[in-house]
C-alpha cells in the first residue's frame, strides 16, 4: 500500500507538472484526475493499484489513435476475441449496473459501443473508449449511469 500511494504522489507530482505547462482546462482536469487517483488508492478499493494503473494508462493514450471501438476495448482489457464477436451489439452483457473494470455497451449507429468502465463516483463513470466520435481517436470522459443509450455491462470472471 505504501508503495502505491508513493507512486501515486510521484505520478500525481508529474501530470501537475505537466498539466503546468498547458491551458487551465488542462490543469483542472489534471488536478481532478489526481485526486481521483487519490481516492482510489487510499479509501475504495483493495485492487486500488489496478485502477490507478488504468487511469494513468487511458489518459496517457487519449487523443492518440485507438481503431473502432471492439479492437480497443480487447486490447486494453486484455480481453480474448470472443468475448465481443464482430460488433460492438453482439456484447452479451451479464451485468445491469456498472463496476469498475467492466465494458459498457451502448447503442450507437447501427453496430452500437463499448468502452471500459475506469472509476464510478455517484451516478456518473469514468470511461476510456475510441471511435466514439466515428473518428477511431482514444478519449476518457465521465458518463451519466443513467444514460439511456446503455444496454449494459459485462464483467469477466477467472473462467475468461
Amino acid at each position: 500500500m505504501l508503495w502505491a500511494l508513493l507512486s501515486l504522489l510521484f505520478l500525481g507530482s508529474f501530470l501537475v507538472r505537466k498539466a503546468r505547462s498547458q491551458d487551465n482546462n488542462a490543469i483542472i482536469n489534471q488536478s481532478n484526475n489526481l485526486e481521483l487517483l487519490k481516492q482510489s488508492v487510499i479509501y475504495k478499493n483493495p485492487s486500488a493499484e489496478r485502477i490507478a494503473y488504468d487511469i494513468w494508462r487511458a489518459e496517457k493514450l487519449k487523443g492518440k489513435w485507438g481503431g473502432e471501438c471492439v479492437n480497443f476495448v480487447e486490447a486494453f482489457a486484455s480481453l480474448p476475441e470472443n468475448i465481443i464477436v464482430g460488433q460492438a451489439k453482439n456484447l452479451e452483457t451479464n451485468l445491469e449496473k456498472p463496476q469498475i473494470g467492466a465494458i459498457f455497451e451502448m447503442k450507437s449507429g447501427v453496430d452500437g459501443h463499448v468502452g471500459v468502465v475506469l472509476n464510478i463516483r455517484g451516478d456518473e463513470m469514468y470511461i476510456v473508449d475510441s471511435n466514439y466520435g466515428y473518428d477511431e481517436i482514444i478519449q476518457t470522459r465521465w458518463m451519466s449511469i443513467n444514460d439511456p443509450n446503455i444496454i449494459g455491462y459485462w464483467l469477466g470472471g477467472d473462467d475468461i
